[in-house]
């Protein structure tokens, strides 16, 4: 029998981390084999669209073995959507989906990507961002002008203001109807659409994104208050992913926020960590050459070509230990 190995996902800037990180060799072999670890395309080309074909190969490099390991998989929009077309014609097993992107596993071909679309990829993502975070920042004036009127407090909590865009046909049950209809053409009534949340995760978590957006953007949240959600659109998509892993990486603050509250009150699969955390938790050894790191220039995630070049030597004699280790 095939032992079980946790599916590990890595964001861009758990990527980039692992990169920058002086064990990442290290980090990449116990990584292959003990879990299965997995990357998106998305992640990929924003690699790709680096103007520096240095640090561009250098990314490539850190991204393989996680190509090779557990896979690339699709956008968090294209397994959304493909979950609400099976949903609507009977298939209600979310699960058994393939969400590979098998092309995207070939170094080949991302290799010609980078020369050919990557750029524009990227250009487009930004432009949908943009549009994104806009929609729900003109939110803001009327929701403030409401909170300002004094007819009731602002939700303390996202959990507390679940609770009230769930009340009668309230807020929470408008947008996944209208987004369920815009996918699939069918409009649901609220005892359907609780149905399809309970049974079509990926959903969930797809609606919850857009909630922790209006939380955050559109006035509901009390900016004063220390936590913050404010992360990026792909960022907090990225949600979807969360139904399809084990453990989530990710290196930016917001969005470690945002997807363990998402996480929490979607009842999900995956336990997110920050890089890290994942660091200490797969590579107990690790205060031994932190310490050594620790001596040495400090290592910036934009400026890795030097530091990696003499680093490579260095990681390359620690194989012996972590082949005799794991």
């Amino acid at each position: 029998m095939t032992p079980f190995r946790p599916i590990v996902y890595f964001d861009t800037s758990g990527l980039n981390h692992l990169l920058a990180d002086y064990d990442c060799s290290i980090l990449q072999v116990i990584l292959t084999r003990h879990y299965l670890s997995r990357t998106t395309a998305t992640s990929l080309e924003e690699f790709a669209a680096n103007e520096n074909s240095k640090q561009r190969e250098l990314l490539f490099a850190v991204s393989d073995p996680i190509a090779w390991s557990g896979g690339v998989i699709m956008s968090p929009n294209d397994i959304a959507y493909n979950a609400m077309v099976a949903y609507s014609e009977g298939n209600k097993d979310w699960r058994n989906m393939d969400i590979r992107l098998y092309e995207f596993e070939s170094a080949q071909f991302r290799r010609e990507r980078a020369d050919q679309v990557a750029a524009v990829q990227l250009q487009e993502k930004d432009m949908l961002e943009e549009e994104y975070c806009g929609f729900f920042e003109n939110e803001r004036p009327r929701f403030e002008d409401y909170y300002k009127s004094g007819v009731e407090e602002r939700p303390k909590t996202f959990q507390q203001f679940i609770e009230r865009v769930k009340l009668s046909d309230g807020m929470f049950w408008g947008i996944a109807r209208s987004i369920y209809r815009d996918a699939t053409g069918i409009t649901l009534n609220q005892q359907e659409l609780m149905d399809l949340m309970d049974e079509c995760l990926p959903f969930k978590a797809f609606i919850l994104c857009q909630m922790i957006s209006y939380y955050e953007r559109s006035g509901f949240r009390d900016l004063k208050t220390a936590l913050s959600f404010r992360s990026g659109r792909f960022d907090l998509f990225s949600a979807v992913y969360l139904c399809y892993c084990d453990l989530f990486i990710s290196a930016d603050k917001r969005q470690y926020n945002a997807l363990k509250e998402i996480t929490a009150i979607g009842n999900l699969r995956a336990k997110v960590l920050k890089y890290a955390e994942l660091r200490r938790t797969i590579f107990p050894f690790s205060g031994m050459t932190m310490r050594f790191q620790a001596t040495q220039k400090a290592v910036s995630v934009n400026d890795w070509l030097v530091p990696f070049t003499y680093q490579l030597s260095a990681r390359a004699s620690n194989e012996l230990l972590i082949n005799r280790l794991y």
